[in-house]
Order: C-alpha cells, then sequence, then structure tokens
C-alpha cells in the first residue's frame, strides 16, 4: 500500500541521492525560485525547489501533486509575509524534504533512518529527511515516499549535470519552468513548458440559513474587530504522526479576546483555515452582541478566506500586516507555549 517504513534498499538509494545532489551543490547556480518539475512515471507530478542560494538551509524539497503547487505558490506569493501564512501553508503542504545538514542536527530518529541505510553519519554534512502532509508536522517518509524523493534528487542531479545548456538558457523566463520527464527506460526528457497553475484554496464554508437567522436578530456594532489564524504547536498525532496546531484568534481593536478557536487541518469539522476563521468569528459574533463594522486580518490570502462571509454580514475587510489589539494576546499565548515547552 505504500504505508510501511523504507527498506533499506531504498534507503540507501536515497542517501547515495542526497550525497550526490550535495556533491553538485546545485545551489551555487540555482536561485531558490528556481523550480524544476518532475514527471516520473507515476504520478504525482512534482515541484521541486533547490534551497541554499541564501546561505542558511541547504537541500531540496519536492512539492507533490496541486496541493504541493499550492502550498509553494503560497510561499512564493506571500514574500516575506510568508510566516504570516503559516496557517495556509499547512492547510496546503504535501511534500517531500531533504535538507544536508549537521551530524549534530540529526535526532535519533534521523540516525536511526541513516542507520537502517548502513550510513555511518561521521561526514562533516550528512542527509536529513521528511515528509509533510496537510495539516501534519515533519515525518519519516514512508517506503513509497522515500523512494519518490530518490526519484526527485536523481531528476535534479542529471539536469544538473546533464542540463547544464538548458539550465543556462533561463528556461524560467516569460512564465516557463523546465521539466524533466522519466522515461520506462532509465533515462530523461528534458523540455521548458509553461508554470502550472495552482488550484485555488478551498471554498470557504457557506453562511448557513442557521447563521442568517441568527445574525438577523443582531445589530450592527459601529465598531471592529481583528481576527487572525497561525500555528501554535505540535497539538497531538494521527497515526503516530505529529499534527499542526492552529489557532484562530478574534479581539476588539482594544485588544479584549472575544473568541479563540483551535484546531488541526483534519480533524473533525476543521477542513480548512477558513472553518476555523468562520468559527470564531460566529463565536465572537454572539459573545459580543452584534455585527462588526470591520473585520482586519494581517494578510490578503487571510482574508480571502472570510471575504464571502464578510459580504453576508454586511461587514468590510480590512487588511494590516500589524494588529495593535490581537498582538500583544497573540504573542502572549506563543510565548506561554513555548515556556510548556521547555
Amino acid at each position: 500500500m505504500g504505508d510501511e517504513q523504507p527498506t533499506p534498499d531504498t534507503l540507501a538509494r536515497l542517501v547515495q541521492a542526497a550525497l550526490g545532489f550535495d556533491a553538485l551543490q546545485p545551489w551555487n547556480r540555482l536561485q531558490d525560485g528556481d523550480v524544476i518539475v518532475y514527471d516520473g512515471i507515476e504520478p504525482p507530478r512534482c515541484y521541486c525547489s533547490v534551497m541554499g542560494a541564501a546561505g542558511q538551509s541547504f537541500g531540496l524539497q519536492a512539492f507533490e501533486g496541486p496541493g504541493g503547487l499550492a502550498a509553494m505558490n503560497m510561499v512564493r506569493r506571500s514574500g516575506e509575509a510568508a510566516a504570516d501564512n503559516m496557517a495556509l501553508f499547512f492547510e496546503q503542504n504535501c511534500s517531500l524534504v531533504a535538507e544536508i545538514v549537521d551530524p549534530g542536527d540529526l535526532d535519533p530518529l534521523d540516525r536511526a533512518v541513516l542507520a537502517g541505510a548502513r550510513f555511518s553519519p561521521s561526514k562533516r554534512r550528512v542527509p536529513q529527511f521528511a515528509a509533510m502532509r496537510p495539516g501534519q508536522m515533519r515525518f519519516v517518509p514512508t517506503d513509497k515516499e522515500a523512494g519518490r524523493l530518490a526519484d526527485c534528487l536523481e531528476a535534479v542531479n542529471w539536469m544538473c549535470s546533464h542540463g547544464q545548456g538548458t539550465l543556462a538558457s533561463d528556461p524560467w523566463a516569460d512564465g516557463k519552468n523546465p521539466l524533466v520527464r522519466a522515461d520506462s527506460g532509465g533515462g530523461y526528457r528534458v523540455e521548458v513548458v509553461p508554470e502550472d497553475q495552482p488550484p485555488r484554496l478551498a471554498s470557504p464554508p457557506k453562511f448557513t440559513a442557521a447563521d442568517r437567522k441568527r445574525m438577523a436578530q443582531m445589530p450592527h456594532l459601529p465598531a471592529g474587530v481583528e481576527l487572525d489564524c497561525f500555528f501554535f504547536g505540535a497539538i497531538g498525532s494521527v497515526l503516530g504522526r505529529k499534527t499542526a496546531g492552529l489557532l484562530a484568534l478574534l479581539t476588539d481593536e482594544a485588544g479584549f479576546v472575544v473568541a479563540n478557536e483551535a484546531g488541526a487541518i483534519g480533524q473533525e469539522g476543521v477542513a480548512t483555515v477558513a472553518d476555523l476563521l468562520h468559527n470564531a468569528l460566529m463565536e465572537g459574533i454572539g459573545a459580543m452582541g452584534g455585527i462588526p463594522a470591520r473585520i482586519i486580518m494581517r494578510t490578503p490570502e487571510l482574508a480571502e478566506q472570510v471575504g464571502a462571509l464578510a459580504q453576508a454580514l454586511g461587514s468590510e475587510v480590512w487588511v494590516s500586516p500589524k494588529l495593535p489589539g490581537l498582538d500583544p494576546a497573540r504573542d502572549a499565548l506563543l510565548s506561554a507555549v513555548q515556556q510548556r515547552l521547555q
């Protein structure tokens, strides 16, 4: 079924592909935004981003399928605000990661993975692997995922070794990407293709008849509220894997916490970030006894998640990177979580 632990042979192949990647050091010729698309013999299509041009993290992240493409696009589109959209990233992210790290950065599970590949982490730089799925934190890849990550590394290695002419021609110009396609004979074919367009995020929850009846009894208030959704830490496990805890927080403009809604993508009743925002806003309206004149949110992408709901309520949606009422409450909560983890 593909959910079993990686076999020693799969891990050995993955480690060798990662060591070959490190030897090529493709971050010296590629920028983080230079995507190499990989089509294997079997789907999904992978969008490979080489990390390291900034001189910090070195490795490869392969975003898988439409969900991975949406997550990758979210990061690229958000720019410096990417951290503020982390909740939306967790909603979509489907990716595999091979990172080149110092041996001291390995945890016991990483060392067990390398031992399974019969590899001793005695070198100055060693590989570290992870898989990510919507709503979940990093975890050890399954055998199928490890094989797919090895496929991506080998394809990028081949591109950097044999496709230098294509890379030198700036194949990313005019909204295009280089595509490496595996063939049944074990080789590769390269072409330059238009960028794939990411899918839209899931539709926000509907403003139900029950919501409409309840809101019809509520007056419209002159004041506004501040609303945000953010990652605050691992809150549980699914099949032994940690899930990403998200919190939708609603305050009035004076900073009084009116409502909060904690959850994780995939839990009952929480399919999207929009669900958390919807629940927090409806709870807050009930607590305030009225509908706010405006809803102030941190990023345009988060604001999109409540646009239809705000329109139904008759509220305006504003965007501001600073939320002076909400930020102290968020910082205090994150600080308290961090102290509990220490």
